[in-house]
Protein backbone atom coordinates (compact mmCIF):
# COMPACT_ATOMS: atom_id res chain seq x y z
CA UNK A 1 0.00 0.00 0.00
CA UNK A 2 1.81 3.35 -0.79
CA UNK A 3 1.69 5.50 2.23
CA UNK A 4 0.24 8.60 1.86
CA UNK A 5 2.14 11.94 2.26
CA UNK A 6 1.28 12.80 5.65
CA UNK A 7 2.63 9.82 6.68
CA UNK A 8 6.31 10.51 5.11
CA UNK A 9 8.17 12.86 6.49
CA UNK A 10 10.44 14.56 4.44
CA UNK A 11 8.48 14.87 1.62
CA UNK A 12 8.34 19.05 1.78
CA UNK A 13 11.95 19.54 2.09
CA UNK A 14 12.89 17.28 -0.83
CA UNK A 15 10.24 18.36 -3.37
CA UNK A 16 12.11 22.29 -2.66
CA UNK A 17 15.48 20.83 -3.33
CA UNK A 18 14.19 19.30 -6.38
CA UNK A 19 12.72 22.13 -7.89
CA UNK A 20 15.61 24.19 -6.72
CA UNK A 21 18.42 21.89 -7.89
CA UNK A 22 17.16 19.16 -10.18
CA UNK A 23 14.52 21.39 -11.95
CA UNK A 24 17.09 24.43 -12.33
CA UNK A 25 14.66 26.71 -9.95
CA UNK A 26 11.31 25.29 -11.54
CA UNK A 27 8.40 25.78 -8.74
CA UNK A 28 7.22 23.03 -6.16
CA UNK A 29 3.72 23.40 -8.17
CA UNK A 30 5.16 22.85 -11.51
CA UNK A 31 7.62 19.60 -10.43
CA UNK A 32 4.55 17.91 -8.76
CA UNK A 33 2.63 18.89 -12.45
CA UNK A 34 5.71 17.18 -14.42
CA UNK A 35 4.69 14.06 -15.95
CA UNK A 36 8.52 13.55 -17.44
CA UNK A 37 11.57 13.97 -14.71
CA UNK A 38 14.52 14.00 -17.88
CA UNK A 39 17.59 14.33 -14.51
CA UNK A 40 20.17 12.82 -16.83
CA UNK A 41 23.82 13.54 -15.74
CA UNK A 42 22.37 15.28 -12.81
CA UNK A 43 25.19 14.34 -10.09
CA UNK A 44 23.76 11.85 -7.58
CA UNK A 45 26.24 10.34 -6.45
CA UNK A 46 25.23 11.65 -2.59
CA UNK A 47 23.61 9.21 -0.71
CA UNK A 48 21.24 12.05 0.60
CA UNK A 49 20.60 13.34 -2.71
CA UNK A 50 19.57 9.84 -4.20
CA UNK A 51 17.69 9.09 -1.03
CA UNK A 52 15.75 12.56 -1.86
CA UNK A 53 14.43 11.51 -5.66
CA UNK A 54 13.38 7.93 -4.26
CA UNK A 55 11.79 9.75 -2.05
CA UNK A 56 9.59 11.34 -4.56
CA UNK A 57 9.44 8.91 -6.60
CA UNK A 58 8.27 5.89 -4.25
CA UNK A 59 6.78 6.82 -0.60
CA UNK A 60 5.63 10.17 -1.43
CA UNK A 61 4.72 9.78 -5.01
CA UNK A 62 1.13 10.19 -4.31
CA UNK A 63 1.68 14.08 -3.77
CA UNK A 64 5.38 14.84 -5.36
CA UNK A 65 5.12 12.83 -8.20
CA UNK A 66 1.75 11.74 -9.30
CA UNK A 67 1.72 12.23 -13.04
CA UNK A 68 5.62 11.39 -13.91
CA UNK A 69 5.55 8.57 -16.14
CA UNK A 70 9.33 8.49 -17.45
CA UNK A 71 11.85 9.42 -16.00
CA UNK A 72 15.73 9.30 -16.88
CA UNK A 73 18.58 9.08 -14.41
CA UNK A 74 21.32 8.33 -17.23
CA UNK A 75 24.62 9.30 -16.31
CA UNK A 76 23.88 10.40 -12.68
CA UNK A 77 26.73 8.76 -10.47
CA UNK A 78 24.01 6.54 -8.90
CA UNK A 79 25.94 4.49 -6.79
CA UNK A 80 25.24 0.66 -5.46
CA UNK A 81 23.03 2.21 -2.70
CA UNK A 82 21.53 4.81 -4.70
CA UNK A 83 20.20 2.34 -7.23
CA UNK A 84 18.89 0.28 -3.80
CA UNK A 85 16.83 3.07 -3.05
CA UNK A 86 15.35 3.60 -6.65
CA UNK A 87 14.80 -0.13 -6.29
CA UNK A 88 12.89 0.95 -3.08
CA UNK A 89 11.04 4.01 -4.63
CA UNK A 90 10.12 1.05 -7.47
CA UNK A 91 8.58 -1.31 -4.78
CA UNK A 92 5.72 1.88 -4.37
CA UNK A 93 5.38 3.57 -7.24
CA UNK A 94 1.96 2.93 -9.11
CA UNK A 95 2.51 5.24 -12.40
CA UNK A 96 5.91 4.70 -13.38
CA UNK A 97 6.29 3.51 -16.67
CA UNK A 98 9.66 3.86 -17.86
CA UNK A 99 13.08 4.21 -16.23
CA UNK A 100 16.36 4.72 -17.83
CA UNK A 101 19.30 3.72 -15.10
CA UNK A 102 21.66 3.84 -18.04
CA UNK A 103 25.63 4.69 -17.39
CA UNK A 104 25.45 4.60 -13.76
CA UNK A 105 27.43 2.89 -11.05
CA UNK A 106 24.75 0.59 -9.88
CA UNK A 107 27.38 -2.83 -9.76
CA UNK A 108 29.76 -0.52 -7.72
CA UNK A 109 32.86 -0.75 -10.25
CA UNK A 110 36.05 0.71 -8.59
CA UNK A 111 38.81 2.44 -10.81
CA UNK A 112 41.93 0.79 -12.68
CA UNK A 113 43.52 -0.47 -8.76
CA UNK A 114 47.20 -2.59 -8.97
CA UNK A 115 46.54 -5.91 -8.83
CA UNK A 116 48.81 -5.85 -5.87
CA UNK A 117 45.93 -4.71 -4.27
CA UNK A 118 44.09 -7.56 -4.72
CA UNK A 119 43.58 -10.66 -2.73
CA UNK A 120 43.06 -14.27 -4.35
CA UNK A 121 43.73 -17.35 -6.10
CA UNK A 122 42.86 -15.97 -9.65
CA UNK A 123 42.97 -12.55 -10.76
CA UNK A 124 41.18 -13.60 -14.43
CA UNK A 125 38.01 -11.29 -15.17
CA UNK A 126 34.88 -13.42 -13.31
CA UNK A 127 37.18 -14.78 -10.49
CA UNK A 128 36.05 -13.55 -6.70
CA UNK A 129 38.62 -11.83 -4.99
CA UNK A 130 39.37 -9.23 -2.12
CA UNK A 131 39.68 -5.55 -1.95
CA UNK A 132 40.17 -3.36 1.25
CA UNK A 133 37.88 -6.17 3.01
CA UNK A 134 35.79 -6.62 0.13
CA UNK A 135 34.67 -9.46 -1.87
CA UNK A 136 34.28 -8.52 -5.36
CA UNK A 137 34.86 -10.09 -8.60
CA UNK A 138 37.10 -8.96 -11.52
CA UNK A 139 35.23 -6.82 -14.29
CA UNK A 140 37.82 -6.11 -16.56
CA UNK A 141 41.86 -6.48 -16.96
CA UNK A 142 45.29 -5.13 -18.49
CA UNK A 143 47.87 -7.81 -18.41
CA UNK A 144 46.92 -8.74 -14.93
CA UNK A 145 48.61 -5.73 -13.42
CA UNK A 146 45.76 -3.43 -13.59
CA UNK A 147 41.86 -4.45 -12.79
CA UNK A 148 38.49 -3.22 -12.23
CA UNK A 149 36.72 -4.65 -9.71
CA UNK A 150 32.79 -4.90 -8.99
CA UNK A 151 30.86 -6.18 -6.00
CA UNK A 152 30.27 -9.98 -5.27
CA UNK A 153 26.80 -8.91 -3.90
CA UNK A 154 24.97 -6.15 -6.03
CA UNK A 155 22.99 -4.76 -3.33
CA UNK A 156 21.52 -2.26 -5.90
CA UNK A 157 20.99 -4.46 -8.70
CA UNK A 158 19.27 -7.23 -6.15
CA UNK A 159 16.89 -4.20 -4.92
CA UNK A 160 15.73 -3.50 -8.25
CA UNK A 161 15.08 -7.07 -9.27
CA UNK A 162 12.83 -7.52 -5.73
CA UNK A 163 11.02 -4.31 -6.93
CA UNK A 164 10.14 -5.65 -10.87
CA UNK A 165 8.76 -9.35 -9.06
CA UNK A 166 6.09 -7.10 -7.54
CA UNK A 167 5.87 -4.03 -9.75
CA UNK A 168 2.73 -4.05 -12.00
CA UNK A 169 3.42 -0.76 -13.81
CA UNK A 170 6.84 -0.58 -15.40
CA UNK A 171 7.29 -1.28 -19.17
CA UNK A 172 10.59 -0.04 -20.22
CA UNK A 173 13.37 -0.27 -17.80
CA UNK A 174 17.13 0.27 -19.09
CA UNK A 175 20.17 -0.86 -16.86
CA UNK A 176 23.24 -0.72 -19.18
CA UNK A 177 26.64 0.31 -18.36
CA UNK A 178 26.05 -0.33 -14.97
CA UNK A 179 28.70 -2.94 -14.79
CA UNK A 180 26.24 -5.97 -12.95
CA UNK A 181 27.86 -9.37 -12.56
CA UNK A 182 26.46 -12.83 -12.92
CA UNK A 183 24.61 -12.73 -9.40
CA UNK A 184 23.06 -9.29 -10.64
CA UNK A 185 22.07 -10.65 -14.14
CA UNK A 186 20.82 -13.57 -12.32
CA UNK A 187 18.52 -11.73 -10.21
CA UNK A 188 17.23 -9.38 -12.91
CA UNK A 189 16.81 -12.55 -15.33
CA UNK A 190 14.37 -14.53 -12.28
CA UNK A 191 12.36 -10.90 -11.94
CA UNK A 192 11.67 -10.91 -15.41
CA UNK A 193 10.70 -14.38 -15.49
CA UNK A 194 7.64 -13.38 -12.93
CA UNK A 195 7.06 -9.99 -13.83
CA UNK A 196 4.10 -9.98 -16.65
CA UNK A 197 4.52 -6.28 -17.32
CA UNK A 198 7.58 -5.19 -18.30
CA UNK A 199 8.21 -4.85 -22.63
CA UNK A 200 11.40 -3.35 -22.91
CA UNK A 201 14.71 -4.03 -20.91
CA UNK A 202 17.99 -3.62 -21.51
Amino acid sequence: EVATPTHVPGTEGALQWAAEVLFEKSSVEEVIRKEEWNLRRRNLSHGEHAERVALLLGRAATMAAPRVRSVSLEGSQLSPAGGAAIGKALRFNAVLTDLNLSGNNIGGQTDWINASEVEGESKEVGAKVLYEGREMVVSKGVNFDELKLVDAVQTGVLAIAKALEGNGVLKTLILYGNDICDEGAAAIAEALRVNGVLTSFS
